[in-house]
């Protein structure tokens, strides 16, 4: 399967389990278009998060946000808005152009803090530890794998070497 497939593959499987969770929970309170259509929303980002990794997790968060400023319960219960929110920072650091992933985790960080306000959640350490876990980590992780895939590919990139008559192969491949 293709990478597009498997990303809209991996936001089927978020969204079922996000239908799972709050139908078999049972302390799910919100109202349903909070809980369901913008959890909704905040899974199935996962299946564009490769050409558009900074406004899906925009989307994300700000979806996570409206439902919890309407009495939600996403960022609460269920895990899989969380995960997604995960795997959707690290296509910021992975996928995003230069520049871009920097915003991109800015915006990440802002969200959750917005998340953290507007919930009402106010312990510092928790804030911290989401900050970490759901923003930072999979963003540089992202970042640090980017570089891993440039050492893999590098010799397959050609370069255009003008007028070198005979110049060896090695020296036709230039690292990115």
């Amino acid at each position: 399967i293709s990478a597009r497939q498997g990303d809209a593959l991996m936001a089927i499987a978020l969204s079922v389990a996000l239908v799972l969770e709050l139908s078999l929970g049972s302390n799910i309170t919100g109202p349903f278009w909070a809980n369901y259509v913008l959890g909704l929303v905040v899974t199935g980002a996962v299946a564009w998060r490769r050409p558009l990794p900074v406004y899906m997790l925009g989307a994300e968060l700000l979806a996570a946000v409206v439902s919890t400023a309407a009495g939600g319960d996403l960022v609460e219960n269920p895990v899989s808005p969380f995960l997604a929110v995960i795997v959707t920072t690290y296509a910021v650091g992975a996928y995003a152009p230069q520049g871009w992933d920097v915003f991109g985790l800015v915006v990440g960080v802002v969200g959750v803090g917005l998340l953290r306000v507007v919930g009402d959640q106010g312990a510092a350490g928790d804030y911290i530890a989401t900050e970490l876990l759901a923003v930072l980590g999979p963003g540089f992780a992202g970042r640090g794998g980017r570089g891993v895939a440039l050492i893999y590919t590098w010799p397959l990139r050609p370069c255009h070497l003008g007028g070198v008559w005979g110049a060896p192969r090695s020296l036709k491949y230039k690292m990115v």
